[in-house]
């Protein structure tokens, strides 16, 4: 089943992060080649500004957390640019929020001693510290382990800490890489929640999501799908490229306009139509190996 298009239920306003012909080689491997995306921050008629979750998905072994790490300005292409922002400044490390999977957290210290760090090393007033921490402890519902220690808290809630922690940085762009690895059911629906919910606590918030998991794609807000090329043949090229972008809100696909919409039959179709895609992407990847 097809999803049906619909007419744009939002405005795209400043562009918030852009990869320009972006290919990558390391070794003799041809990891991506020419990657085009840009992502917009975007503003519902009549409802304002909306923080978003976009989401890179693949299947695994495509290149996709090579694509996150360049998008961070952790790893230089051999050819394109990441511009940020409307005005186009060249990304560098530090510009991009990066939440790896294990959600590196200072173990000696405290919740509250881990978000004070980052209020520091962001800059903010000391006399604003513990408000701003107080703040993200509150609204990721975390108040109760402020004087808890990393050891003490569950996945879930170390992933909300990590979040926290690039929120505190006034980094609006945080790429997240495969947040669902190794969660069973219910802590990937807490997981989703939250990145969700973060994506909701302020109007500009941009989520990448880097993941092979397709239960993401409830909470997406755009779907960008990683994968090779075939060429006249049928053969796979080499180099990963986008090959599908999905506007969920387009599509009105996305739990922001419906919140029961993944048990949608349109919804169940597209969920089915995405799994096919992605087993025929992974066909490809292993026909080059």
């Amino acid at each position: 089943m097809e999803p049906e298009q619909r007419n744009r239920p939002y405005i795209d306003k400043e562009r918030i992060i852009s990869a320009q012909n972006i290919s990558l080689t390391l070794g003799e491997n041809e990891i991506l080649r020419d990657v085009n995306l840009e992502i917009s921050n975007i503003e519902f008629p009549g409802s304002g500004a909306y923080g978003q979750v976009n989401t890179l998905l693949g299947p695994s072994g495509v290149g996709k957390s090579q694509l996150a790490r360049v998008l961070a300005g952790l790893v230089e292409a051999q050819s394109g640019e990441v511009l940020i922002g409307e005005s186009g400044i060249p990304v560098k490390a530090g510009n991009v929020g990066v939440v790896f999977q294990n959600y590196i957290l200072f173990e000696h210290r405290t919740v509250m001693g881990n978000l004070r760090i980052a209020a520091r090393l962001a800059g903010v007033p000391k006399t604003e510290i513990d408000d701003r921490c107080n703040e993200m402890l509150e609204g990721f519902g975390l108040m109760s382990k402020a004087s808890s220690y990393p050891s003490e808290l569950s996945g879930g809630q170390r992933q909300r800490i990590a979040i926290a922690q690039q929120l505190l940085r006034q980094t609006e762009i945080i790429i997240m890489d495969e947040p669902l690895s190794g969660l069973d059911e219910g802590s990937k629906y807490d997981a989703l929640r939250t990145i969700r919910k973060a994506a909701n606590l302020f109007e500009r918030n941009t989520f990448i999501v880097i993941t092979h998991d397709r239960s993401i794609l409830p909470i997406s807000d755009d779907v960008w799908v990683m994968g090779h090329e075939i060429d006249e043949k049928g053969k796979a090229l080499p180099g990963a490229r986008i090959v599908e972008r999905f506007d969920m809100l387009d599509l009105d696909l996305s739990e922001a306009l419906n919140p029961h919409v993944a048990s949608s039959p349109s919804f169940l179709g597209f969920d089915e139509k995405i799994r096919g895609l992605l087993i025929d992407l992974k066909r490809r990847a292993d026909s080059l190996h």
